[in-house]
């Protein structure tokens, strides 16, 4: 019978402390791109979960900083959820228009420096 050996450390695991390789919003514009058709904003909900998990599990980084939350239906990203509220549909015209008008309120509400 073979001797069981110590299963052999990866590259991977030097890699957990490090940072987030975009934002939340990125990895939403690029999930987009790939589809022909408009998105349910609770597809990209879930996809946006899985492309955390899967990057978290194979690489050991986060692909973005942000949270999700346990909800009946599903995992939710609440900026992402604040963003798309009222849409049932996304697609990457109308998020990249949506985008621009979170920046442009972020940019009104910053205090003068």
């Amino acid at each position: 019978m073979g001797a069981v050996t110590e299963p052999a450390t990866s590259a991977v695991a030097d890699t957990v402390d490090a940072a987030p390789s975009g934002s939340i919003y990125d990895c939403a514009a690029y999930i987009l791109q790939r589809f022909e058709t408009p998105v349910s904003t609770m597809k990209l909900q879930k996809l946006l979960y899985l492309a955390q998990g899967w990057s978290l599990a194979i690489t050991g980084r986060p692909l973005f900083d942000a949270e999700f939350e346990a909800w009946p239906s599903g995992p939710v990203n609440r900026e992402i959820f604040e963003l798309l509220k009222g849409e049932y549909t996304v697609d990457p015209e109308s998020f990249a228009a949506k985008l621009q008008l979170l920046a442009a309120s972020q940019s009104t509400m910053a205090p003068n420096a």
